[in-house]
């Protein structure tokens, strides 16, 4: 008896863990619209987990590849916890983010939901948010604080100079990491801001990963640092409320905000905003960055057309002066650069939505509550829609792109508020480095680390050396 008990026991395990999966499966593909369109075609493989050590294990750009040749160009999956639909044209993005964006809302994966504190703001809320971050980041205000910028780049690239060798995704998250802090709250480079980037390091490889709070995993070392970050931003609010001085930045706007009532937020609120921008405002800028150097290392004559097109702004100064809003207008080639390699780097690769009331789309049915990923990589690598896709070509754009093909920094409510100033750091940091520094790439191209952002794997080592005048 016990020899039996112990034969059936495993399989009756399995049946009990697998169970709620096939019901929920069955259920799924039986779901309809008062019109009979279904839901997409997909898989889930394992319960609960999904098909997420597929998504993390292989590249996106095979994942993806791998369901839209099996499913079409809007399936159905399950990654990072949830039931997800899939999507990979610019029709379906504009769709999901701007023609029907009432539908649909900002809602990100769990682990990233839970790491940064839950980001997911929406409504009037999102709306008054929104205006206080993007103010500072519109060009009028960013020529008031180019002068700045340029020396927070210098001091990351005068540092180089001590050694002559670079991790180069390094540097450029100090970089980012400087100028998002400076931004959010006119703080300068100290053993602090270091501190707090280095626990940025940990919360980005926290966002993408299972949500499981285990000791020992990379989400549960992401929830602690969190709480150490959250801590330090409340010290910082805490600091200048004391102060009473109000600076030209986001922390003061958020302080002085009121609602239509009348009500100021709180310290909570306001910690919570900056936990969440200051991520993004120097995350993917930081890996931006890291592909700008090595697009322009891999094509040599491009290089020297840039340092030709950066040596003449430079002529144009005098020692040591920074560089004005004028000098960045009379930087076509460099500018192609980075719109170039926004494209071909997808840094920020898909943006995720909660279906909030129930659509249906090119005969698809798309329910309430389910989750949505629009998928730029998709078409932004598409012969579709570029012609030898792969190639890194900033001549595609001397003429205009459609619109409806180029979305680096999403599309509707929530494109991306810190566009101009990413675009800004770009051109101010190719200009220091080529005028600055010559360099070539150590070692073998290991290939692209995708997560927690598509990056160089290893972070691009460089060999440098200062150009001699």
């Amino acid at each position: 008896m016990m020899v039996l008990i112990v034969l059936i026991a495993p399989i009756i395990v399995s049946v009990l863990l697998l169970f709620p999966e096939i019901v929920f499966q069955w259920k799924t593909r039986r779901l309809v619209s008062g019109n009979g369109t279904r839901v997409p075609r997909g898989n889930w493989w394992l319960p609960w987990i999904g098909s997420s050590l597929d998504f993390l294990l292989k590249s996106p750009d095979q994942f993806y590849k791998d369901n839209f040749s099996r499913y079409g160009s809007i399936y159905l999956t399950h990654v990072l916890g949830s039931p997800t639909i899939m999507t990979s044209t610019p029709e379906e993005a504009k769709f999901v983010l701007a023609s029907r964006h009432r539908s649909f809302r900002a809602c990100y994966p769990t682990s990233i939901q839970r790491v940064l504190n839950d980001p997911s703001w929406e409504g009037d809320f999102h709306s008054r948010i929104r205006k206080i971050i993007q103010t500072p980041m519109l060009p009028e205000s960013l020529q008031l604080n180019i002068g700045k910028f340029d020396s927070l780049v210098r001091v990351v690239l005068t540092s180089w100079e001590k050694s002559p060798y670079i991790i180069t995704h390094d540097e450029t998250r100090k970089l980012a990491f400087n100028i998002a802090l400076y931004v959010s709250c006119t703080l300068p480079p100290s053993d602090d801001s270091a501190k707090m980037l280095e626990d940025y390091g940990h919360l980005s490889i926290g966002t993408v990963s299972l949500p499981f709070d285990i000791p020992g995993t990379r989400f549960h070392v992401a929830l602690k640092k969190s709480k150490e970050i959250l801590a330090r931003l409340n010290d910082i609010i805490i600091s200048r409320r004391m102060k009473k001085v109000v600076y030209d930045d986001i922390l003061s706007s958020l302080m002085e905000s009121t609602d239509k009532n009348g009500k100021y937020l709180s310290n909570n609120e306001i910690r919570d905003i900056l936990i969440t921008f200051i991520f993004a405002g120097h995350e993917t800028t930081a890996v931006f960055l890291v592909w700008i150097v090595k697009y322009l290392t891999d094509n040599p004559d491009i290089l020297e057309q840039v340092k030709t097109e950066q040596c003449h702004v430079k002529m144009s100064k005098s020692e040591n002066e920074p560089l004005s809003w004028c000098d960045l207008k009379n930087m076509p080639l460099t500018s192609r650069v980075v719109q170039e390699t926004l494209r071909l780097s997808n840094v920020a690769p898909f943006s995720p939505r909660e279906v909030i009331e129930d659509v249906e789309y090119k005969g698809v049915f798309i329910p309430k509550g389910w989750k949505v990923q629009v998928y730029y990589r998709h078409f932004h690598l598409s012969p579709e829609y570029y012609k030898d896709p792969y190639k890194f070509d900033p001549s595609r754009f001397e003429l205009p792109l459609k619109p409806s093909i180029y979305m680096p920094f999403g599309n509707g409510v929530r494109l991306c508020p810190g566009s101009e100033l990413v675009k800004l750091e770009a051109l101010l940091f190719v200009h220091n480095l080529v005028t600055t520094y010559s360099w070539k790439i150590v070692g073998q191209d290991r290939g692209t680390q995708y997560w927690p952002t598509p990056r160089p794997r290893g972070g691009l080592r460089l060999e440098i050396s200062k150009i001699v005048n």
